[in-house]
């Protein structure tokens, strides 16, 4: 799918994953290592299992990539910008299966530490965070399930 944006566009799409991990593990004032350890197993392992095909190539791609750097210029992505891009880039359904995905990945992250599947409650404060993310990329939190579920 890389062939399908610019340069400029697919990093920003590498730094969505480092961004959405900031909004979501930072929500409670700090990023612990269970949070950071989770993002880093997440990406490891879907490089080779991630569902959605853009998110699969998206992670091979920054594990060989200098990620100092990718997080770096995470700084300067502006979310509205990558929101458009994707709805300019994707089909309805590749939006929803790509940005289910890192969703996905932001509730492990926010789970780890208190909580996901049943092993106890999710920070008030990031839940705030996943539901604002959910929001502003118009994600159908309805059909992850069907979606992801394995």
């Amino acid at each position: 799918m890389k062939e399908n944006f610019t340069e400029e566009e697919w990093a920003m799409l590498k730094a969505l994953s480092f961004i959405a991990f900031g909004i979501v593990a930072s929500a409670d004032g700090k990023i612990d290592d269970k949070e950071a350890g989770e993002m880093t197993r997440r990406l490891q392992t879907g490089a080779q299992g991630y569902k959605d095909p853009l998110h699969k190539e998206l992670a091979m791609d920054i594990l060989r990539s200098d990620i100092p750097a990718v997080i770096a210029s995470a700084k300067n992505v502006e979310l509205s910008k990558v929101r458009a891009l994707l709805q300019d880039k994707l089909t309805q359904d590749e939006y929803q299966g790509f940005l289910g995905s890192i969703f996905v990945d932001m509730l492990a992250v926010a789970g780890v530490s208190g909580g996901f599947l049943g092993r106890g409650k999710i920070d008030g404060k990031e839940m705030t965070a996943l539901n604002s993310f959910a929001a502003l990329f118009g994600i159908d939190i309805g059909a992850l399930k069907g979606r992801f579920a394995d």
